[in-house]
């Protein structure tokens, strides 16, 4: 069942309070939202259609975390391939499959599944359903970051051993 793409709807002055609220806590690097606190600070709960739009907004935060964490798997990958290749063509030899096998990376997972893209689900869903999507996309993304934090270091490692690898070839 495909819905129709979703166009935005300007929230009213009260719901932007909630949103903005939210949407800073949802940006934290903490990872936790409290949905409370928009009914202490503002005496009324948001309403379903605030809550869908923080779906979506957590949705494009976990999308960028994923792309920028998938985009160091690539580099990184790519980056350990270039040195194995330098190296075998410094001792003269040729690049066996096994040495590609030992270049691959570990990668993250446990990642709570999330209904990215999903707006039948979203524009049915009850609030109690929206902040639960919201938790998961938060915690996903820190999961991402964290992930991130472990690989920036193996990609800086990767990338000075590559720097090391390179033979020079002088041409009479």
């Amino acid at each position: 069942m495909k819905s129709e793409p979703h166009t935005f709807q300007p929230l009213a002055p009260h719901e932007q309070n909630h949103f903005d609220l939210l949407k800073a806590q949802i940006d934290s690097p903490a990872g936790f939202v409290d949905f409370g606190l928009g009914l202490k600070a503002f005496r009324s709960p948001p309403d379903d259609d605030t809550y869908r739009a923080l779906v979506r907004y957590a949705h494009v935060r976990y999308l960028r975390a994923c792309d920028y964490v998938n985009w160091l798997y690539g580099n990184i990958r790519l980056i350990r391939r270039e040195t194995l290749i330098n190296r075998a063509k410094a001792a003269g030899m040729a690049v066996r499959m096994r040495d590609l096998a030992a270049i691959k990376i570990e990668r993250i997972s446990g990642i709570p599944q999330l209904k990215i893209g999903d707006e039948a689900w979203i524009n049915e869903a009850r609030k109690g359903y929206l902040q639960v999507e919201i938790s998961n996309a938060v915690r996903a993304r820190v999961m991402l970051e964290e992930e991130r934090e472990r690989l920036l270091p193996l990609s800086e490692e990767a990338a000075a051993v590559e720097r090391a690898s390179r033979t020079w070839v002088l041409v009479a």
